[in-house]
């Protein structure tokens, strides 16, 4: 029989986490009327552990103390004032559409800031934050060899989305147990400095090797996610640690780190260097990325002439409807031609030529009449817009057809956007779904959020005197900004194992009993 410790609730907590991870996205309830997000097996999980905490709150002196403290803590307002400016353009929104399915978006962001005051309030020592952080990095081993297996072609995965999964065999971006590649990318980001910082601290031979293991493995599936930013985003942040430690040989360590994280992706992913080389291309780059590897097959498809639907004002550009795939690779699909209706068809109708760029087969359509589309008023950005559509579709794809929906949305209203959800799934960056979803006084209390836990975590190891709860504290700062420099082209905070797994570290490093005098 397990010792009765074993089912202590921060173990309990640990290995809810660890199942949030590890397990696929698999929908328990899915299609409630009116509401896109489903109920999957870990919400269950998550629910009945937030009550129990509740339970052990309300009972026990030392929890209720500790949590009335959490609550006290600026970051935790931030955290209340933003979901509080979420929900209120949310419900206002919903009063003007009557169309409440964003509710279940706000219910989503509390699950997953819950984990914040879980980990706050059941880890009190820096020896289990140290345990807990092995085991999470740990966890990239599975995840890694995960991503290795499905590219090769022997193990599929259930992705495609947000809201809806489907068993994907076969593809060129791994997705492991996450919903897409965006996703697993997400997630390896933490993990590598993480894992990084784990490493230097260990001193048990057999685990530091293996802690060496799973960060080299995690650095080749980020490759093989073939996501261009979290790579970027990764290299960018893990320099960092150097205003923490400067001796020579932490220094070498976090240069070579930093190395292999611009120069293994590439290596292992075909195609995440022909996108490379695309954007290479569109800035004029001099280095010839695009030469390491074929060269992607342009083939001009057949010229195609719509029948428009009837306007009042008949509109030059031909009317075809562009939607975004949900497939695992997350490129846009072909455009779709409307039904003919009884109208007879106007004369002189502009023809569209659709160019599909083949890449790693994945296709990546653009049309002219994308390229023409006046979203972008300003001739010069239009232009520059345009030359970019030459050769990178899906930057394209957010500067000409997603990002200008957020500022249609906050064009009818300023202040608070039009609710949470109303925007889809996201507009591939954090910061500009939630300006359209949330307006200004979102974006504002979100932006305050970040900054003011950034603040804290430089408080925190301005204070701590040991070197080793220093680096710690100092990984959660790396953290957060690899997410933000991601977050400009991805909506990270909104993918559910990734935000999870960050509230949850914050949550390590904000706890009440954990900056104190005790040695590990």
């Amino acid at each position: 029989m397990l010792p009765k410790r074993f089912f202590s609730p921060v173990n309990i907590l640990t290995a809810l986490m660890m199942f949030v991870l590890l397990f696929p996205k698999l929908s328990l309830i899915q299609g409630l009327s009116g509401f896109p997000t489903p109920i999957r097996i870990e919400d269950l999980l998550i629910a009945i552990f937030v009550l129990y905490s509740v339970y052990l709150t309300i009972s026990q002196n030392e929890y209720r103390e500790k949590f009335l403290k959490i609550v006290k803590l600026p970051v935790t307002r931030l955290i209340f004032m933003w979901l509080g400016v979420a929900t209120l353009s949310t419900v206002y929104n919903g009063f003007k559409t009557y169309e409440w399915g964003g509710l279940f978006f706000i219910f989503r962001f509390i699950e997953y800031t819950v984990f914040f005051f879980l980990s706050a309030l059941f880890v009190s020592s820096w020896e289990r934050v140290k345990k807990i952080f092995v085991y999470i990095s740990l966890s990239s081993i599975p995840l890694s060899l995960w991503a290795v297996l499905q590219l090769m072609g022997i193990l599929g995965g259930f992705g495609g989305g947000f809201y809806g999964y489907t068993y994907i065999f076969g593809t060129d971006r791994a997705f492991a147990s996450f919903s897409g590649p965006y996703e697993l990318a997400g997630f390896l980001i933490i993990i590598i400095p993480l894992t990084f910082a784990m490493w230097v601290i260990e001193s048990r031979g057999w685990l530091k090797k293996a802690l060496l293991v799973s960060l080299l493995l995690t650095i080749v599936a980020l490759g093989m996610s073939g996501s261009r930013f979290p790579i970027i985003a990764s290299a960018f942040s893990i320099p960092f640690f150097l205003f923490v430690q400067r001796d020579k040989s932490f220094s070498l360590k976090v240069i070579a780190v930093t190395l292999l994280i611009i120069i293994v992706p590439p290596m292992v992913s075909k195609s995440l260097v022909e996108r490379y080389g695309h954007i290479s291309q569109g800035v004029g780059n001099a280095v010839e990325l695009a030469t390491l590897v074929p060269s992607p097959t342009v083939t001009p498809l057949p010229t195609m002439t719509p029948t428009p639907r009837p306007t009042k004002t008949p509109s030059p550009v031909p009317q075809i409807s562009i939607t975004k795939s949900s497939n695992a690779g997350g490129s846009p699909v072909k455009p779709t031609i409307p039904e003919a209706t009884s109208k007879p068809p106007e004369t002189n109708v502009p023809t569209t030529s659709v160019t599909t760029v083949v890449v790693s087969g994945v296709d990546e359509t653009i049309t002219e009449d994308m390229k023409n589309k006046p979203a972008v008023t300003n001739t010069f950005i239009s232009d520059a817009i345009d030359a970019i559509a030459e050769k990178d579709a899906s930057l394209y794809w957010r500067l000409k057809e997603t990002w200008p929906r957020a500022f249609e949305a906050v064009s009818q209203n300023v202040w608070l956007g039009t609710g949470m959800g109303s925007l889809g799934i996201g507009l591939d960056s954090e910061f500009v779904t939630l300006f359209g979803e949330t307006g200004i006084l979102g974006i504002i209390a979100y932006v305050v959020l970040m900054m003011v836990i950034g603040y804290q975590i430089i408080i925190r190891v301005r204070k701590s005197t040991d070197e080793r709860q220093k680096l710690i504290i100092t990984t959660a700062g790396i953290i957060l900004i690899a997410l933000l420099v991601n977050g400009i082209f991805v909506d990270i905070f909104r993918a559910s194992k990734v935000a999870m797994l960050l509230w949850f570290i914050l949550g390590l490093i904000f706890s009440n009993n954990i900056i104190d005098k005790k040695k590990d």
